[in-house]
């Protein structure tokens, strides 16, 4: 009861009394002096700058971590630039695997330094590099080498001479990783050489099962040989013996085997049609002396070849094959035959078209079988060429195609092209042949000239693309 009344007392004071005053001084100087407090000095979140500055120290620690990292890493490279110093002093110690070691070193300190090897090679367009530049180089990335091994190092690599190009220079510094990639590469193509391989055997072991599947085969394979085929197959056969068909060009059994087994062949021939065709091109062979040919040298000009394959094709018309065999014959690329190419087109076809029929007509007697095989090309030639002159009314000693055709519609009688045949012979063997050992051979050679081949690609490209080789490698 005393607290309340006493209480009740004061709130029932004067408000002019010394003590109301007095109170009433006290809470209007504090109000104000925090109102002027709020004013001039605005709040602060105190997380806000707690995080800041959490922020600022992980910066600074993160930036002395990599300062130190990178002094650690300084002083690493330069102890182990001194460690090889030390070992290439001693020239026994410079054997290829260390040598190579060495280089893939300095490529790798000068892809770290510089971000490419063009950039640390190659900064001011130079073709070569001169001993004092590349002394300048080692010195860069810390190889403190003696001026004796620098010196040797620079003779090695460029052979003597008083600047090394650049382009053996990146090939050196790229040599491990060349090795890299070809081994990539060769492991990936020997998986689908194998794969293929596997497939072409199944293939061609269904094929082969008895005759009738042999005889199968060959007739595919004629119905291959359609025109637009054998233009085909010649343009790939003038790729690889010659550049052009004006030259007098021939095909042998080795450079056959060669085109054969070319990738772009075997896109479109059967390991079984690569015999085929071998065991056609031997029987050609066998009518050398008939064509005029040295019986001593088994070769065939190619348009001989040319002219036999046409000859056996499935091509329908008459008019076709003579269409492609006169292209064959015209080597001057005019659309035109001189007389004397027209004859021997006919004494070509007359020999070959024994072949092709397996003509009872032909003779066993290989000298008296070329004496026919003349006479009838050149009594077809004659009635062609007495055809031109006295009822063609053609001038001068070229003939055309659209003359050459007229020529024989006017004479139905002149029978110079034989009809659709069948060679199932090429699906039997003949007594001692070698031609699969001889596809093997081929093979094996092709694939030794291909890894040749994808090491000199590997070599450009890594020149060229070096940074981007080696972070492909490190990924």
């Amino acid at each position: 009861m005393g607290l309340q009344d006493a209480g009740r007392a004061l709130s029932k004071q004067e408000p002019g009394s010394p003590e109301n005053k007095r109170r009433l001084r006290l809470e209007s100087g504090t109000g104000s002096r925090g109102s002027r407090r709020d004013s001039s000095f605005p709040a602060t979140p105190l997380g806000h700058s707690l995080e800041e500055a959490a922020r600022r120290r992980q910066e600074m620690l993160a930036k002395a971590q990599a300062a130190r990292a990178l002094q650690l890493a300084r002083q690493q490279e330069i102890r182990v630039g001194e460690e090889w110093s030390e070992l290439l002093k001693v020239p026994s110690n410079r054997t290829p695997d260390t040598m190579l070691n060495f280089w893939e070193e300095v490529k790798m300190r000068l892809l770290k330094r510089f971000g490419s090897l063009h950039s640390a090679i190659q900064s001011s367009g130079e073709s070569s590099v001169s001993f004092l530049k590349f002394c300048d180089l080692l010195r860069v990335i810390h190889f403190p080498l003696n001026q004796s091994t620098c010196r040797h190092l620079f003779s090695q690599v460029c052979a003597g001479h008083r600047e090394m190009p650049v382009d053996s220079f990146k090939a050196l510094l790229m040599e491990r990783t060349i090795q890299s990639m070809r081994f990539i590469m060769e492991g990936w193509n020997g998986k689908q050489v194998r794969l293929q391989s596997h497939i072409r055997t199944f293939i061609r072991r269904l094929a082969e099962v008895d005759a009738s599947h042999r005889f199968a085969a060959v007739d595919r394979l004629q119905r291959k040989l359609s025109a637009s085929f054998l233009q085909d197959f010649w343009q790939l056969l003038l790729k690889r013996l010659g550049s052009s068909r004006s030259e007098d060009l021939t095909v042998t059994q080795s450079s056959l085997l060669r085109v054969l087994v070319d990738p772009e062949a075997t896109a479109v021939f059967q390991d079984q049609e690569v015999l085929y065709m071998l065991r056609v091109f031997e029987r050609m062979l066998t009518f050398r002396k008939s064509l005029g040919l040295s019986s001593s040298e088994a070769f065939l000009p190619l348009r001989y070849y040319l002219a036999g394959l046409v000859l056996i094709s499935a091509i329908p018309t008459k008019k076709e094959k003579l269409a492609l065999i006169f292209e064959a014959f015209d080597s001057d690329y005019d659309h035109c035959l001189l007389y004397s190419q027209v004859h021997e087109m006919c004494h070509c076809i007359c020999v070959l078209k024994v072949m092709v029929e397996e003509s009872a007509r032909g003779a066993s007697e290989e000298t008296f079988q070329a004496e026919l095989s003349q006479q009838e090309g050149l009594r077809w030639y004659e009635s062609i060429r007495w055809h031109l002159q006295r009822t063609g009314g053609v001038q001068g000693d070229i003939v055309s195609l659209p003359e050459l055709f007229a020529a024989l519609d006017t004479q139905p009688g002149l029978l110079l092209l034989p009809g659709l045949v069948r060679f199932r012979w090429a699906a039997e063997a003949s007594e001692g042949e070698d031609l699969e050992e001889a596809v093997a051979a081929a093979a094996a050679e092709l694939r030794q000239a291909v890894r040749g081949d994808l090491t000199a690609a590997i070599r450009i490209l890594c020149c060229f693309f070096s940074m981007e080789l080696v972070i492909y490698l490190r990924g």
